[in-house]
């Protein structure tokens, strides 16, 4: 369906029915959760690529059009099964078993990029508006990036405590969402 929007879209460009409108093409993303703890930080990843969609800039993005990303929690990984575990038993897996980052609206302004995002986390929603986003270039591709700082009870989540209260994980979480997009 988002490759028909394309063709479309450059149907009636070429034709002069509509203004041009900058877009981007995704072709996979990548997020990063990371936390520190009394003894260390935690990162979790999950990463995804082949599916393409296609993200208008400058332009109300109708829900239809939106890129939405559902992301399996057990499917992050975070570097061993005990802490995908915990990783789990903390997002409520077992009653959410998705986290999700709708993207509601991106603009380009001369050289910034800002946009608004839905972030769906075990049964609660927040939206972030006036997100920065940033241009990562390197010879095999380009990414559109933005950095988050929320906390466990943005999201009404209690923070992890281990052995006995020993390791305690701070509130903050840093979120890293990564859309890699293709080549022009």
């Amino acid at each position: 369906m988002p490759l028909l929007r394309l063709v479309l879209s450059a149907v009636f460009m070429i034709a002069g029915l509509i203004p041009k409108s900058e877009f981007v093409v995704v072709r996979g993303e990548k997020v990063r959760v990371q936390a520190n703890t009394s003894i260390g930080s935690i990162n979790c990843t999950y990463s995804s690529a082949g599916k393409r969609d296609t993200l208008f800039l400058n332009k109300a993005i109708l829900k239809q059009d939106r890129l939405s990303i559902a992301i399996p929690v057990k499917k992050f990984s975070c570097g061993n099964i005990l802490l995908n575990k915990d990783f789990q038993h903390t997002l409520n897996a077992q009653n959410h078993p998705f986290v999700q980052v709708d993207v509601l609206e991106l603009n380009k302004h001369k050289n910034t990029i800002t946009g608004t995002l839905l972030l769906m986390l075990a049964g609660k929603s927040k939206v972030l508006k006036d997100v920065s986003f940033y241009v990562i270039t390197n010879s095999k591709a380009q990414t559109l990036a933005t950095d988050l700082c929320l906390s466990f009870t943005d999201f009404e989540l209690a923070t992890p405590k281990k052995m006995g209260g020993m390791v305690k994980v701070d509130d903050d979480l840093q979120i890293s969402v990564e859309l890699q997009l293709c080549a022009e």
